[in-house]
């Protein structure tokens, strides 16, 4: 990405890093948290707890190594002179359930912790706004946009620094033809 910047042209590149994702992959000198989940045989033959104990460790591992990429990559950045003419953004694409309430991964709940995520947004004269309200990754756009200063007309979503929206509707991959409504009481299926 860093050789790209280079040309002095203007680009939008995405991303994608798939340590968080299962089987929650990390070199080993991530492994801090144990015992991990060594083989996926080990689902059948363990015990729910034990099993959710396990992934959550490899999943806690993957975060650090995530974590130590995204550093580094913005180190990087910083010291090819790209900081001051660049926007990160750094999204979540879900949540995910690793036990807690008797449940695992994504998609297979309305549980709030599999609709909750991260998104940071880092550059230049981008002021820190902690966010408190629902949003979506539909708003994703027009916030940039706001940022950038353009208007994203005829776009799905609104600036999330300053969407007060009562609530949003997302799908919900846990059933068939199912609906979540989410507001800021909770969620509540829908058919």
């Amino acid at each position: 990405i860093i050789e790209r910047l280079q040309d002095g042209k203007q680009h939008i590149i995405e991303g994608f890093l798939y340590h968080s994702h299962y089987k929650y992959w990390y070199p080993e000198e991530f492994e801090r948290f144990r015992p991990v989940l060594e083989d996926n045989r080990e689902i059948v033959e363990l015990d729910f707890d034990d099993v959710a104990l396990r992934f959550r460790n490899r999943y806690k591992n993957s975060i650090l190594f995530t974590d130590w990429l995204i550093a580094d990559f913005v180190v990087k950045m910083k010291n090819a002179g790209h900081l001051e003419n660049t926007i990160l953004v750094i999204m979540g694409d879900h949540g995910q359930n690793l036990g807690e309430s008797g449940v695992m991964f994504h998609g297979t709940s309305p549980d709030i912790l599999q609709n909750e995520t991260v998104c940071i947004i880092l550059g230049a004269g981008v002021k820190p706004v902690e966010i408190d309200h629902i949003t979506s990754h539909l708003d994703i756009i027009p916030t940039l946009g706001s940022l950038l200063g353009f208007e994203t007309l005829g776009s799905a979503g609104e600036d999330m620094r300053s969407k007060k929206s009562p609530g949003t509707v997302t799908f919900d991959i846990s059933g068939s033809n199912r609906m979540i409504y989410r507001d800021p009481e909770g969620l509540s299926s829908l058919f």
